[in-house]
């Protein structure tokens, strides 16, 4: 794992809360965000690793982030969830860049293996020399 930072982005200071302590005690760094712009403005300015992405943020919604965020970086990874699980949100978000989308609730050993998979993945490009 190269980057322990995950950028937590959803508009539930209980779901924040929660994501912050289980991330924390599995060793990770973590920051938050309460809203979309808040959000892209983090994941552009720090070097996070991964990004867990909410899609009803009270600016607005997790895939006009996607989008404006995998426009700027696009081999950051992104885990789309939310309590939204339609088929065709699920669709849009990967559509759009997301690497998983998961439905709330979601269990903890799902949201680490998750989590750690985004993290373990090579740079874009391939592993390095």
């Amino acid at each position: 794992m190269t980057n322990s930072l995950v950028l937590i982005v959803d508009d539930d200071p209980a779901i924040r809360a929660f994501l912050r302590r289980v991330l924390r005690l599995s060793g990770l760094e973590v920051l938050e965000a309460a809203d979309g712009g808040s959000g892209l403005e983090l994941a552009l300015a720090e070097p996070a690793g991964a990004v867990i992405l909410d899609y009803n943020l009270p600016d607005t919604d997790g895939l006009s982030v996607l989008q404006r965020l995998k426009a700027r970086k696009p081999a950051l990874p992104v885990l789309f969830l939310t309590a939204y699980g339609e088929p065709e949100l699920e669709r849009r978000a990967l559509e759009l860049g997301a690497d998983l989308f998961h439905s709330k609730p979601m269990t903890l050993d799902a949201l680490l293996r998750a989590v750690r998979q985004l993290l373990e993945r090579p740079p874009a490009g391939g592993p390095g020399p």
